[in-house]
Parts: C-alpha cells; sequence; structure tokens
C-alpha cells in the first residue's frame, strides 16, 4: 500500500510540473520588424515626438525669403502628428547660439509644398522648403521612411521583454541601420551618415513601433563625452487629425 502511495504522489508530482510549465516562444527579430513596419504603414495618424540627446547637433534655416542669409542651430525636441496619405504639422525647439535661447520653428507640409514659420524671431510662414526633397507620404512608403529604417537593420538581436517608463510592454530589439535612412523619420531635418546603432522598442500588445533609439557614436568628443542620441517615440496612432494648415500673411 505504501509503495502504491508513494507511486501516485509522484505520479501527481510529474502532472503539476508539466501543467505549470511555461514556453515562451522563439521571437525572431526580423519577423517582429517587418510586422511592426507593415502595422505602421497601415496606420491613418500617429504622433512623433523626437528628442535630441548628448552632443549637440547643428543645422542650417534660411531666415529670409531668398534663403540668402541662414543662422546655425542646435536641435533639442520636436513634435509633431502625420495624417495620412501625405500631410504633416510639427513644431521644432532650437537654441541659436547667437542668441542664447531656444526657439520654435513651426512646419507644415502637404505632400512636396512645404511652409514654415518662426513666430519669435517675427518670420511669417513662409511657402518654401525647410526640407528639400521631403513628402509626408515616405514615412510609411514601402521603401522610405520607417519600412526603410526597420529593415536596414543589420547585426540583429532580441534584447528582451521590458517596459517604457510609461507602462508599455515592449519587446527590445538592436541593430545597426543605414543613417540616411533612419535620419527620413524626423522630416527631413537630420543628416545622418554612416551606419548608427538603433534600439527599437515595439509594444508586446499590438506589436506596433513605439521608440526609435539611434545613437551617433562619432560625435562624441572631449568637450562633449555622450555622443549625439535621437529618442523617437510614436503614440496616438489613429487618433483624430488635428492639424491647422498655415494662412498666409
Amino acid at each position: 500500500m505504501r509503495k502504491w502511495i508513494l507511486l501516485l504522489l509522484a505520479a501527481i508530482g510529474l502532472a503539476g510540473c508539466a501543467g505549470g510549465e511555461t514556453t515562451t516562444p522563439t521571437l525572431e527579430p526580423r519577423t517582429l520588424l517587418t510586422d511592426a513596419a507593415t502595422k505602421i504603414r497601415a496606420s491613418e495618424t500617429f504622433r512623433l515626438y523626437v528628442l535630441q540627446e548628448g552632443a549637440p547637433y547643428d543645422f542650417l534655416i534660411a531666415v529670409d525669403e531668398n534663403a540668402t542669409e541662414a543662422m546655425t542651430v542646435q536641435f533639442r525636441l520636436a513634435e509633431g502628428q502625420y495624417v495620412a496619405p501625405d500631410e504633416l504639422q510639427a513644431t521644432a525647439s532650437v537654441r541659436v547660439g547667437g542668441l542664447g535661447a531656444t526657439i520654435e520653428i513651426e512646419i507644415y507640409a502637404d505632400g512636396e509644398d512645404q511652409w514654415f514659420r518662426v513666430p519669435t524671431l517675427a518670420i511669417p510662414w513662409q511657402n518654401r522648403p525647410f526640407a528639400p526633397g521631403f513628402d509626408p507620404i515616405a514615412l510609411i512608403g514601402e521603401d522610405t521612411g520607417f519600412e526603410a529604417a526597420l529593415s536596414s537593420l543589420v547585426e540583429l538581436e532580441f534584447v528582451g521583454n521590458v517596459s517604457l517608463e510609461d507602462g508599455q510592454p515592449v519587446y527590445h530589439l538592436r541593430g545597426i541601420a543605414d543613417g540616411a535612412k533612419v535620419g527620413a523619420l524626423v522630416v527631413g531635418l537630420l543628416d545622418i551618415q554612416g551606419s548608427v546603432p538603433v534600439d527599437v522598442y515595439i509594444n508586446r500588445d499590438n506589436m506596433l513601433p513605439v521608440r526609435l533609439v539611434v545613437t551617433q557614436p562619432e560625435t562624441a568628443s572631449e568637450q562633449h563625452p555622450d555622443p549625439t542620441r535621437w529618442i523617437i517615440d510614436v503614440f496616438d496612432i489613429n487618433a483624430d487629425p488635428a492639424l491647422q494648415p498655415p494662412q498666409p500673411r
């Protein structure tokens, strides 16, 4: 009798172990990226928030209608909304060294028709390119924008399951990407050359890309030991459009 009881207990123990065992499916990074790119391309709207950290990033903006005068500014952050198929409106905050102050540049694009203004400097809406050749539709194009940035990643690795600071459960992937293709995600304002390390965060519930972190190692210097880093957040996917096209003055 004691032998049968021991055998029964052992069987129950084995059954309990089998029933409680959980297995984590193998997640193939390339498949995750492909699915994420497909989903973002199908979105009607989304908002982008771009934050620059580390070594400053300088670029030129024209300040007169004939583009004969320009000033050097340092990109800080930008936020805007994309509306399918080809509209984008955003506000970028930049620091002007000569003024020692941060100003805002408002930009709007309807296809290749581009506008921008700088209220702080009393520069009204200008109907001319702020990023020559940029078209918002490129953000979700089959061979451009998110599609190009994510598909260009090589040396892919699955880092793990983590949560962002707002609690979103995400898959964390890491790889190396073509800088020019990643730069297209930030409205053509940035000229990122060569290969750059990129961290991608994909929401585990809806499989949409919600964050990309792009690092430019070569920008580190003795004066700025931390390299330039771009944090690109994607949110409010398929929210109602909230664009306010410019009214020329």
